[in-house]
């Protein structure tokens, strides 16, 4: 897994920032257990092993959109294993948009992600697993690019939402009980 996030520079495969235009930041210098061209030779196992350890559900996809990593939490997730490197964009079962209409796994946000080159936010999906159970989510996929600007994958963090929605079904069902209580009382105190 190699991680380079657009417009910040970084590098997990040199463990380093990629070049500044002033030269500065591009490994040079790294020092003691750094290889000549640069890169950690542990930086790659570092990476996996830093996305694995996440309690977010997190993947990573290569520039065409198969997925190339998942951690436990993804999985879990979707309640399913995708196969690596066969999986395009998302290792769901199924996609929806929030008010349920299907969500086709090629427009999704990561395939946004990746096709406009730019993080894409402000999304909310819902993923259905295997076995008919739905979770809400929202997506971060972020398109990663080498140290020449060429993109190279993406990676995504998938926030589960259930707990909010419930909590904002909760909040609406009380809001509608008040309502109808006040609209009672009112009808009560106008029938005097």
């Amino acid at each position: 897994v190699r991680l380079r996030v657009q417009n910040t520079g970084f590098d997990s495969k040199t463990d380093v920032f990629a070049a500044e235009p002033n030269g500065r930041g591009n490994g040079a210098d790294a020092g003691p257990g750094v290889l000549a061209d640069g890169r950690s030779p542990a930086a790659d196992w570092q990476s996996a092993q830093l996305l694995e350890a996440l309690p977010a559900a997190v993947y990573t996809t290569d520039a065409r959109g198969r997925i190339t990593f998942y951690n436990a939490a993804a999985s879990a997730l979707w309640g399913c294993s995708p196969e690596l490197g066969k999986s395009d964009f998302c290792g769901s079962w199924k996609l929806y948009w929030p008010d349920g209409t299907p969500l086709p796994h090629d427009e999704c946000p990561m395939a946004m992600a990746l096709e406009q080159q730019r993080p894409i936010r402000g999304m909310e999906a819902v993923a259905e697993r295997p076995d008919g159970t739905r979770v809400p989510l929202i997506p971060y996929p972020t398109p990663l690019f080498d140290a020449s600007g060429a993109l190279t994958g993406a990676v995504n963090m998938m926030v589960d939402i259930t707990e909010r929605k419930h909590a904002e079904e909760a909040l609406a069902r009380h809001r509608d009980e008040l309502s109808a209580l006040y609209r009672f009382t009112d009808s009560l105190f106008r029938a005097r």
